[in-house]
């Protein structure tokens, strides 16, 4: 593999990945990014299984395939470099990062790619509901019932906030077992689709990186499967950020 990005895209890429991945994990694969370039695109990946970051990248890419670096370590390496493009280059004993100008390049561990668990993707999952959402709407929501979230991680139904996509509007609920609370804002009509609940675990919501303007897509299955929300990433033509994330399977009161 042997691709050349932008600096800053790439270091943006790996900061929100940085914020998935579980270090303490016991498997060391979930404590990696996993990299994949082929055409005129790179993927970076980041998982700890319950929470998936999946961003598409525009790169010069001129040999393809795909590794599983250190995050913390590539992140740490890719902000200490100069401004302009870096050079990601698999070798034999791990991968080469060389930035602009640099008379050297830092070698890192890695791993095969194929190693990486497999992530759930929607194009992989049939019979998903969409709904596009103002991202200022879905923020709104969330902040307005932050603070009546429960903390409690052995309460997974009330740690978590519950969403409602109804045919012309977003509402969210939250409680703690003592306090609630619940906004709404108005969002485009759907065409005929019926209206969905999803229980969102407060801690993916907590390390989704989620735009304020722009739009939000949103598909869903059900209480029982993954919730994709893919947006543009802000300041980056042409890349696009997925989250995907388990949901509480549990009875809000």
């Amino acid at each position: 593999m042997d691709f050349s990005i932008p600096r800053r895209t790439l270091l943006r890429a790996l900061e929100a990945a940085r914020a998935i991945v579980d270090q303490k994990s016991a498997m060391p694969v979930l404590r990696t990014a996993h990299l994949s370039a082929n055409g005129a695109e790179l993927v970076v990946t980041a998982s700890d299984l319950v929470l998936t970051y999946r961003v598409t990248l525009p790169a010069a890419v001129k040999v393809p395939g795909s590794v599983c670096v250190p995050v913390s370590i590539l992140r740490d390496v890719v902000a200490r470099m100069a401004e302009g493009d870096v050079r990601v280059t698999v070798e034999k004993l791990g991968v080469s990062v060389r930035g602009t100008g640099a008379r050297t390049a830092s070698k890192l561990p890695a791993t095969d790619g194929a190693d990486y668990p497999a992530v759930p993707l929607a194009s992989e999952a049939p019979g998903l509901q969409r709904r596009t959402i103002p991202a200022q709407a879905l923020a709104d929501v969330r902040r307005l019932t932050r603070y009546a979230q429960s903390t409690d991680d052995a309460r997974p139904h009330l740690c978590a906030t519950l969403f409602e996509l109804l045919p012309d509007s977003i509402r969210a609920v939250t409680t703690d077992g003592h306090r609630l609370s619940m906004a709404s804002r108005a969002i485009p009509a759907s065409t005929g689709q019926p209206g969905a609940r999803i229980l969102i675990p407060a801690r993916s919501l907590a390390r989704m990186a989620l735009p304020e303007s722009g739009e939000i897509i949103v598909e869903h299955g059900g209480a029982t499967r993954p919730t994709w929300i893919t947006h543009a990433m802000e300041g980056t033509p042409g890349a696009t950020v997925t989250w995907c994330t388990k949901l509480v399977d549990a009875a809000f009161p």
